[in-house]
């Protein structure tokens, strides 16, 4: 409103450097604007957060009225599915969460809940440059991964529902693999997996990839399966999101190995190729 006298103002011609500070009133307007969605992004995220770990707790998750009507918008149809499910003890955090524990007694389904929505919010963002490499605001990524432990996402759900732009679910993705207590390639087997770039020939790692792979647990391996399905999607549009089969095993290969590990993964071309 102030922005608008101000700019309405019949002498603005009179009035000293009056571009300028227009302009500056445009940016602390925007500013303000930022704020705003900030603090709203850090209260949803806070009462998610809040709820997922008070699952077997009789807590109250119900906020006094807002100020911010958006805020209260947002909230009157998220509660009570949330006190739904922490009244039926349905809720139980996704991330950090033993794979086979999460999809064959907690939601029972074969694709963890976190991959397979996290790619679905994707799948209209198969063309987004850096894809998998651009890290996004760490705000945006911390309000989803709530959301995806309050399984707060489905079917129906888009990028832009939220807010979000592509590297935020992309970006969650590789935090929920990264966080496995036991990593998608599996402890066990990972001296197994080490010694195949010491293999002479392409089709020896081949043929001994397929073997591991075939090892693997079956929660495993089809989560494995259906993450692989997706990254090939991704990088068939490499010729435009510049992320190709090469760059991706770069920065999603650190994220299948133990997390005390992960920081000396180097992704040999031979993965790559092998994929």
């Amino acid at each position: 409103l102030f922005l608008y006298r101000f700019r309405s103002r019949s002498d603005s011609g009179a009035v000293p450097n009056y571009d300028e500070r227009c302009r500056e009133l445009e940016d602390i307007r925007g500013e303000c604007d930022q704020a705003r969605i900030l603090h709203r992004d850090n209260y949803i995220t806070e009462t998610n957060r809040i709820a997922s770990e008070a699952q077997a707790s009789p807590v109250s998750v119900a906020p006094p009225p807002l100020f911010y009507h958006d805020i209260e918008q947002y909230l009157s149809y998220r509660i009570p599915e949330i006190k739904n499910r922490l009244d039926t003890n349905k809720l139980a955090p996704s991330f950090y969460c033993d794979l086979s524990e999460h999809c064959l007694k907690r939601i029972q389904r074969p694709i963890a809940y976190p991959i397979e929505f996290c790619i679905h919010l994707l799948k209209d963002s198969l063309q987004e440059e850096g894809l998998f490499r651009i890290a996004p605001a760490q705000i945006k990524q911390k309000k989803l991964m709530t959301e995806l432990d309050l399984q707060l996402i489905d079917k129906n759900s888009r990028l832009e529902d939220f807010g979000y732009d592509a590297h935020v679910p992309a970006s969650t993705l590789k935090q929920y693999l990264r966080g496995l207590p036991d990593c998608l390639l599996t402890n066990a087997l990972i001296p197994d997996w080490n010694k195949i770039p010491l293999l002479s020939t392409e089709a020896d790692r081949v043929q001994r990839i397929g073997q591991l792979i075939n090892q693997l647990p079956k929660v495993n391996y089809d989560n494995l399966r259906y993450l692989i399905r997706f990254l090939s999607d991704v990088a068939r549009h490499s010729s435009v999101n510049k992320m190709t089969a090469s760059n991706l095993s770069i920065c999603i290969g650190s994220n299948l190995y133990p997390k005390e590990q992960s920081s000396n993964f180097s992704t040999p071309n031979l993965y790559a190729n092998s994929s």
